[in-house]
């Protein structure tokens, strides 16, 4: 490396230098080029290795009938159903290397039916050489890896095909490495927190955890019963169907005071529910003050908060909404089921039905450890 930086330091200094025409016999013998070498000199090393075939394949089929004599009749050729024709095919994989003087060498590779390709050429430098090696190309750029460093030789990005220059140093004490090469790599954020790493999941808005979480009209509860439509289910109720009562200590998690419920397992047929708040039943004109929002634009309204009844008018435009999102006309039967004992509950979810108590606020936690935590895009 160090002749070829005196080299062309030289070759400027001609270039600069005042023209003086120098005496002829100074250069009559001077040759005609630096440095002549021929493919069969010993200095002088061609290497392929790898491999590169060629396939030709084509599918041909006779067809042996009767016509309408009982003669046999061939016709052809046709291609043979299943077998696609393939006029020709490469596979290579192939590796040039041209070397001079056992020091300064070129290196091409080849792959992938030549839509690969990779050129290195370099210095190899003599074991008792301060400079043991300079590589610069699109391949092979790396250097050796160290424990303290995330690249290196045995890195996954050491394997990568990116353009780069690297060099090796060493003297009788020590040894230098250099490498600057293009990474294709992306930006990576690690938070620390009371001595751990926190790890970080996105989700997307829409994406949050259907039919399992929902926000009952009231809150403050006094007493609350969980129906599931089951065709073995004891409870034969109003609409005709029968129902088995859940078991809410094992089957869901729920609040009294705040009014919620969280089923376990998506139910997957119709739930009924069923609760007092301060000695009324569910669906008394005096409950549901501030229930659900009505609709706008296809979606919930926040700014028009509604109550929610089995009765008046707040029963009328109950079923307007859900028709509304629905996109079928429903009836109190729809929302509204007599349970026996003249109590009626509520149907709370319909497979396939919007309904606006189901909460949209829950996401599925792909990482449960310490230290996890969620960011929602909207």
């Amino acid at each position: 490396m160090r002749r070829r930086i005196v080299l062309i330091g030289f070759l400027v200094a001609a270039v600069c230098a005042p023209a003086i025409e120098p005496p002829g016999e100074l250069f009559a013998d001077a040759p005609a080029s630096l440095l002549e070498l021929d493919i069969l000199d010993a200095d002088v090393r061609l290497i392929a290795s790898g491999s590169w075939s060629l396939a030709i394949g084509t599918s041909l089929a006779l067809a042996i009938t009767r016509d309408r004599l009982g003669s046999r009749v061939t016709t052809g050729a046709y291609l043979f159903p299943g077998l696609q024709p393939t006029p020709l095919r490469s596979s290579v994989d192939l590796t040039l290397s041209l070397w001079l003087l056992d020091r300064y060498f070129f290196e091409a590779s080849f792959s992938d039916e030549f839509s690969a390709a990779a050129i290195l050429l370099g210095y190899a430098g003599r074991p008792d050489e301060f400079v043991q090696s300079v590589l610069i190309g699109t391949s092979g750029i790396e250097m050796p890896a160290h424990p303290y460093l995330g690249f290196g030789a045995d890195s996954p990005a050491g394997a990568e095909r990116v353009p780069g220059v690297a060099a090796s140093f060493r003297t009788a004490a020590s040894t230098h490495d250099l490498m600057l090469r293009y990474e294709s790599v992306e930006e990576e954020l690690i938070v620390y927190d009371a001595g751990g790493v926190v790890t970080e999941t996105r989700v997307r808005a829409v994406d949050y955890e259907r039919n399992r979480h929902f926000v009952l009209p009231d809150r403050r509860l006094d007493s609350f019963e969980v129906y599931v439509e089951d065709r073995s289910g004891s409870l034969l109720a109003g609409d005709g169907r029968r129902y088995r009562t859940v078991d809410l200590g094992r089957e869901t998690r729920f609040s009294l005071s705040d009014g919620l419920v969280s089923f376990r397992t998506p139910p997957a047929t119709r739930v009924l529910v069923y609760y007092e708040s301060g000695g009324l039943a569910i669906g008394d004109p005096a409950l549901g003050a501030d229930a659900y929002y009505g609709w706008a634009d296809g979606v919930p309204d926040p700014e028009d908060p509604r109550r929610f009844a089995f009765t008046g008018t707040e029963l009328d435009e109950f079923l307007a909404l859900l028709s509304a999102a629905s996109g079928a006309a429903l009836g109190v039967e729809d929302v509204r089921v007599s349970i026996g004992g003249g109590r009626h509950a509520f149907v709370l979810h319909e497979p396939g039905r919007y309904s606006p108590f189901a909460s949209a606020a829950w996401y599925a936690a792909a990482d449960q450890a310490p230290g996890a935590s969620f960011v929602v895009e909207g």
